[in-house]
């Protein structure tokens, strides 16, 4: 295996009638180990997962973090969709992308100008970061780290997110806006979030699907009515059940599977 893609894992199913192979990339600073409830519902599908992880969040390296930069991330992505599409070359390909993953996935397929994936869930994707979210970019001048909020069980770095991580992520958000603003993928999209996610745009991003005419998206938000509780005030956390509570966790499921096994293509 080859140093740009030592840090990605395969979780197989035991059938040799496997569905699909799901490739799974998380969030800027992210531990990839906080995929633990999502990877044992994809295989119980039927999916091989690949759970690919960008330089920084790999655990390779103390230092990892601080030596990041768009190209990197996109370069990492690249290598490891080839990789998991040679292993599997026959079987259909879904992407599951939290936050920074569905940033870099995004970028990456219009880099390529190509569609990588049959199906796509973007898990509060960072294509839309709210305004105040680019302080981060004011104090990434003064400061090589910044503190994390997170709770500390989801960080892959317990001090925080280092000013290149942040640079490198609205440098992304740059290149989608405005080097390759028509380069979405067309596949059958879903994007799961928060409507008052305090770091990504409810409104922006659906304001971008209707203007960019991407008929093939549809975002789904979390349901407001079930009273349990979750992290708060951590609205962006939609990955886990520790995030959304049992009943929030089950709808996600739910919506999914039924979204990744149905025949049609909306």
């Amino acid at each position: 295996m080859s140093a740009a893609i030592a840090g990605n894992k395969w979780f197989l199913v035991s059938s040799k009638k496997a569905l699909g192979v799901v490739i799974l990339i998380h969030g800027l600073n992210q531990n990839p180990a906080s995929w633990k409830d999502m990877i044992p519902a994809l295989k119980r599908w039927g999916y091989h997962v690949y759970l690919l992880c960008l330089k920084g969040h790999r655990g390779l390296t103390v230092d990892g973090i601080f030596k990041v930069n768009a190209e990197v991330w996109l370069q990492n992505f690249i290598d490891g969709y080839r990789d998991a599409e040679s292993t599997f070359p026959l079987l259909p390909r879904m992407l599951v992308a939290y936050s920074l993953g569905g940033l870099v996935s995004t970028v990456a397929q219009g880099k390529l100008a190509t569609t990588l994936f049959d199906r796509q869930v973007l898990l509060a994707p960072a294509i839309v970061t709210k305004p105040y979210t680019r302080l981060a970019l004011l104090l990434s001048k003064f400061l090589p780290q910044i503190p994390s909020g997170s709770p500390e069980y989801y960080r892959a770095n317990k001090n925080g997110v280092s000013a290149a991580g942040y640079r490198a992520l609205f440098d992304l958000e740059n290149k989608l806006r405005h080097e390759q603003p028509n380069a979405y993928p067309k596949c059958p999209t879903r994007i799961v979030m928060r409507k008052d996610d305090e770091l990504i745009s409810y409104k922006g991003i659906k304001k971008l699907i209707e203007k960019k005419k991407l008929k093939s998206y549809k975002i789904l938000t979390v349901p407001t009515d079930m009273k349990e509780k979750y992290i708060p005030p951590y609205k962006h956390l939609v990955i886990d059940q520790q995030g959304l509570g049992e009943k929030g966790w089950q709808w996600l499921l739910g919506e999914m599977k039924t979204f990744f096994t149905r025949d049609n293509n909306v």
